[in-house]
């Protein structure tokens, strides 16, 4: 009974992933069997128009992270979790939501750090076509989109 630990997968590897499988039912089950923490942020950032950041559109000057995928110093789950404070809302004042979202975007593996500003402007589609809205929310009807 020496049974592996399931290896979490990036979110850039499942997104990548999901956009290879060829039907509807493979990516729905690929995405249920892969939804991590990070992932579903993502995601939520990215569909549930009600999470805005106050942020400026477009891709943030940062240094991408050049370390191959799961080396990063920091991990994308720790990364992440301060989103919650960049939203519009946050009383932190705007040039620190800037500067933390930069620092957040240089911890995460530059494919990621690619997604999550693009998911701060809804376009994850735009390099992902197959995640969808209606795949996510059919994939993961518990995920608040």
């Amino acid at each position: 009974m020496n049974e592996k630990p399931k290896v979490e997968l990036l979110p850039h590897e499942v997104l990548e992933r999901l956009d290879t499988l060829k039907n509807k039912k493979e990516r729905i089950d690929f995405i249920k069997a892969n939804n991590s923490y990070a992932l579903g942020t993502f995601l939520q950032l990215n569909y549930n128009d009600s999470i805005k950041l106050d942020l400026p559109e477009g891709k943030p000057p940062y240094s991408p992270d050049k370390c191959p995928p799961g080396l990063q110093y920091v991990t994308t789950r720790n990364a992440v979790r301060s989103l919650g404070d960049l939203v519009v809302s946050s009383r932190m004042p705007r040039m620190r939501k800037e500067t933390t979202f930069v620092t957040i975007c240089e911890n995460l593996h530059e494919k990621d750090a690619e997604i999550l500003w693009r998911a701060k402007d809804g376009k994850i589609s735009d390099i992902y076509p197959k995640a969808t809205k209606a795949l996510i929310k059919e994939a993961l009807p518990k995920l608040n989109i």
